[in-house]
């Protein structure tokens, strides 16, 4: 699908330069059939675990556009988490997924009861982005690339690119955006900033060949995502990406947290070559924290499916809704 964007010549340092009155017809990098596809808008349900007409334990579901649902149980008692279990299982039908502490053996075990098996695990680190610790200065664009902010890009190709950029990473694949609530999620007015979320553009091929977006907050800044379409990896465009992301970040003097690193079996994510450079370069940095996402096959039948002496189960709620741009789970960014 074509788009206006503003044109831009990339100047030695590989930056923008000031805003362009011309404009370039871009193809996108994908596009929907004509039939249309199915966009699903992130979906909530929530549990009452109900004794004695005291709320004792809930549990809660996140269904992802990319439909992957994601639950959580809040029960002081251990007892209390199988019914509220069995519940979302019988009500939801679909393979469940859901995060828990890597270090948390008991947590594992508990889940396991209910046919949860690892599926893949993700480490959180912190960074500096002084450019003198993670090796990120006077980082050029590849040759025939330039930059683009967020802001001015059309909405419908950012969006295409989103997709297509999830699709090849793990845990994400199947995710389709529902324009409207891409909207609110990427210009969201506490996170957005025009400055860290930028596209890689190839005017040459007409086509978007990347995107890094940073959110920032107040004291804070998060490295959702930074993905590479499949013709452009291997030139260091992601390193270029970050670096040039990280720039805004570092003169606000602002700690940042990069996305999660996926450790799974399956296709390599287009942000590998960002996790090569912080590997390369062996910066220091703080944190490491594990998770383990763990899954249930929705085929699996329902077993010993109890709700415990006097308990009934109440289903709060079933709606659509928004999820926060942070924390994850809403993206797997």
């Amino acid at each position: 699908m074509p788009m206006e964007v503003p044109a831009a010549r990339a100047s030695s340092a590989g930056r923008l330069p000031a805003h362009e009155t011309s404009t370039l017809r871009v193809t996108g990098v994908t596009t929907s059939s004509d039939e249309g596809v199915v966009a699903r808008p992130t979906r909530r349900a929530r549990w009452s675990l109900v004794r004695d007409g005291i709320t004792v334990a809930t549990a809660s579901a996140v269904g992802r556009p990319d439909r992957r649902w994601f639950v959580s149980v809040d029960a002081w008692r251990v007892e209390d988490t199988e019914p509220l279990v069995h519940a979302m299982i019988a009500d939801l039908g679909h393979d469940l997924h859901t995060r828990i502490d890597g270090s948390d053996d008991d947590a594992l075990e508990l889940w396991s009861r209910f046919g949860f098996l690892p599926e893949r695990s993700e480490i959180e680190f912190v960074f500096s982005p002084d450019p003198a610790r993670t090796g990120l200065a006077d980082v050029a664009m590849p040759t025939g690339l330039t930059l683009l902010s967020a802001a001015d890009a059309d909405e419908t190709e950012l969006r295409h690119l989103d997709e297509q950029l999830r699709n090849d990473a793990p845990g994400t694949d199947g995710w389709v955006n529902d324009p409207s609530e891409f909207h609110d999620q990427t210009f969201d007015e506490a996170n957005f900033d025009p400055e860290t979320y930028l596209v890689a553009l190839d005017p040459e091929n007409r086509r978007f060949g990347g995107l890094v977006r940073i959110w920032t907050g107040r004291n804070h800044a998060r490295l959702g995502l930074i993905g590479v379409a499949a013709p452009y990896r291997r030139r260091g465009l992601a390193r270029a990406l970050l670096a040039h992301a990280l720039h805004p970040v570092h003169e606000r003097d602002a700690l940042w947290s990069p996305p999660r690193r996926t450790q799974a079996t399956g296709r390599a994510s287009p942000c590998s070559d960002s996790w090569a450079v912080s590997r390369q370069v062996r910066r220091p940095y703080s944190g490491g924290r594990r998770s383990v996402e763990v899954v249930r096959v929705g085929t699996h039948p329902v077993v010993g499916a109890h709700r415990g002496d006097g308990a009934e189960l109440v289903l709060r709620q079933l709606e659509v809704e928004h999820l926060e741009v942070l924390p994850d789970p809403r993206r797997g960014d």
